[in-house]
């Protein structure tokens, strides 16, 4: 992997032909709606409250990035990223967009673990397979 060089040296370049082009995609699409069943956008059951892309990193590789932000935290998979002190920018599925506290303040994504992570608590947390922050249609 090469590295851009200076102060953001730990964060990959694109200069590398074995790097995945997925992996520089710095925000997610909601998992629910990555299915191989068909997803449509008029069927969102709430679309204001469903978070359809936001900011995220690969839990594997905290430098780079993922192109699905999973409802949970899931090893070598796409998480929610509190990149703008400790906040993460989100799209609603009725198009507006809020920047949610990720709970974490100024831990670094690369300390985050499987408990200590920004699915701990809400805005994030994802208690129910019927909650509309997560899941578009029921």
């Amino acid at each position: 992997m090469r590295e851009h060089e200076g102060a953001s040296s730990k964060y990959a370049s694109k200069t590398d032909p074995t790097d995945l082009y997925y992996m520089y995609c710095h925000y997610g699409m909601n998992a629910s709606m990555t299915s191989q069943v068909k997803s449509m956008m008029s069927k969102i059951s709430s679309p204001s409250d469903f978070m359809f892309v936001g900011d995220t990193f690969y839990t594997s590789v905290p430098a780079r990035g993922w192109y699905v932000m999973h409802q949970c935290w899931v090893d070598g998979g796409g998480s929610v990223d509190g990149r703008h002190n400790g906040f993460a920018n989100i799209l609603f599925g009725d198009g507006h967009a809020e920047s949610l506290n990720t709970n974490m303040g100024s831990t670094p994504r690369e300390q985050y673990t499987g408990t200590k992570n920004p699915y701990a608590k809400a805005p994030f947390d994802n208690n129910s397979t019927l909650n509309p922050r997560w899941y578009a249609i029921p």
